[in-house]
């Protein structure tokens, strides 16, 4: 996630009512730019009519937090659910009509939620590790350190017991920070370029890379501390479980695994946040815009547009995590794994 502080004059023609004060105005002008020049959706809405009507919305409002209903239907005409607008205290988040993502969760899911966000490891037949991977929300260096030492141990722990097979769930990562996910799952990832964001004129605009396991920046130099290495068996089998809650940068994690051989994803379809987001301060830094500016896609630069990834093998399931043997998604996961195939063929997509 980019973010990026603007305060921006009047960059737009504009035929605002002479009752708004001129910070509104400003601030107004600024979030409409801000949206029309950096949203993935812009080409989707009518500029034009909607600054009007953003304007008429306004009223006669002394305050961008009074005008705050005015931007909200300005960013609803974007229908960017993975955005979310900002303004003093208020915040709001784009919702799909008749979608309430909640209750797509299973109650398997939300009983475990209850218990924190944790790494699970575990071994559910002989010879096939475990992983769990919650999300990571957090940005401070240190706590990014931490998650990243943390989950390349766990994993370190699995491959040291030489196993024929790891299944890596997905189910319950919701996102948050990219960089200790793949980080930590570097020796599985191996090295190169594992994700690009193409824009909306379907252009390369950035890239994620591992250089020694590590994600790193755009100089090649790692963005957290490097991690001890742990061997990988060739052409080890690595099944992901994913379903709904599954999403952004727990989508993008899905999305560079499923690029190595051997390596389908079994469950439900994800919840459709595989983007790539930016945020833009407005107003004098009163106001803040969290928009959705690329499509996400593996290393074939081919952009996954419903920004849902669709599974290799779909399993309705309860989510039976006090039982995992038991789990429907797991015995699918093994199932799979127990039937011969080539160590070095790609799954079929």
């Amino acid at each position: 996630m980019r973010f990026l502080a603007l305060s921006i004059g009047l960059l737009l023609p504009i035929s605002a009512p002479a009752q708004l004060t001129p910070a509104v105005r400003t601030g107004l002008d600024s979030a409409l730019y801000l949206m029309q020049t950096h949203s993935l959706y812009a080409q989707r809405v009518n500029w034009p009519v909607v600054r009007d009507s953003v304007y008429q919305k306004a009223g006669r409002a002394r305050t961008l937090e009074e005008a705050f209903p005015a931007l909200r239907y300005a960013f609803d005409q974007l229908r960017d659910k993975h955005g979310m607008l900002a303004v003093e205290s208020q915040q709001y988040r784009y919702a799909e009509p008749g979608v309430d993502p909640g209750q797509r969760l299973s109650p398997g899911i939300r009983q475990e939620y209850l218990k924190g966000p944790r790494l699970v490891t575990a071994q559910l037949a002989p010879g096939v590790g475990y992983l769990k991977i919650p999300q990571m929300i957090g940005t401070a260096r240190a706590w990014a350190d931490g998650r990243a030492a943390a989950l390349r141990d766990s994993l370190c722990r699995l491959l040291a017991r030489r196993p024929r097979a790891l299944v890596i769930d997905l189910r319950m990562n919701g996102g948050g920070n990219s960089a200790p996910m793949l980080s930590g799952l570097g020796p599985l990832l191996g090295d190169g370029v594992k994700t690009y964001t193409i824009d909306r004129n379907g252009q390369v605009s950035g890239r994620m890379q591992l250089v020694g396991g590590m994600v790193v920046d755009e100089r090649g130099a790692p963005v957290l501390t490097p991690l001890p290495a742990c061997a990988v068996p060739p052409g080890l089998p690595v099944v992901v479980l994913v379903g709904p809650g599954t999403g952004s940068s727990g989508e993008i994690l899905a999305l560079a695994l499923r690029d190595r051989p051997r390596t389908p994803l079994i469950g439900e379809p994800t919840s459709g946040y595989l983007s790539s987001t930016a945020g833009f301060f407005f107003g004098q830094q009163s106001g803040y815009l969290l928009l959705t500016t690329d499509n996400m896609a593996p290393a074939s630069k081919r952009p996954v547009l419903s920004q849902a990834l669709t599974p290799d093998v779909y399993v309705k399931s309860a989510d039976n995590y006090p039982n995992l043997r038991a789990d429907p998604t797991v015995q699918a996961a093994l199932r799979w794994l127990s039937r011969p195939t080539h160590p070095n063929k790609k799954i079929r997509r």
